[in-house]
């Protein structure tokens, strides 16, 4: 495992971030009782919804860094190896 500074900050700022992001998910579940509140199945669902984009972007977000790290580009020289196999 890298032990750089910047692998560092990023698995503290990742852990924080990562848990305080559950704990206010796992605070919604407090809003479903209904003897505390009132609310209409668009309205979760409106909820979950906005909750699933921001998951998506921001796992997208990493994917597209992920995927410029591990692009290979044309090689003829590369080519000339996988034939000669």
């Amino acid at each position: 495992m890298d032990n750089s500074p910047k692998k560092a900050k990023f698995v503290k700022l990742a852990e924080s971030r990562t848990n305080k992001a559950i704990e206010a998910i796992n605070s919604l579940s407090k809003l479903a009782n209904p003897y505390n509140y009132e609310y209409q199945e668009k309205e979760v669902k409106a909820i979950f919804k906005a909750l699933k984009n921001a998951i998506d972007s921001a796992q997208s977000d990493f994917e597209v860094v992920l995927q410029k790290k591990h692009k290979k580009t044309f090689s003829l020289k590369e080519e000339e190896k996988h034939h000669d196999s």
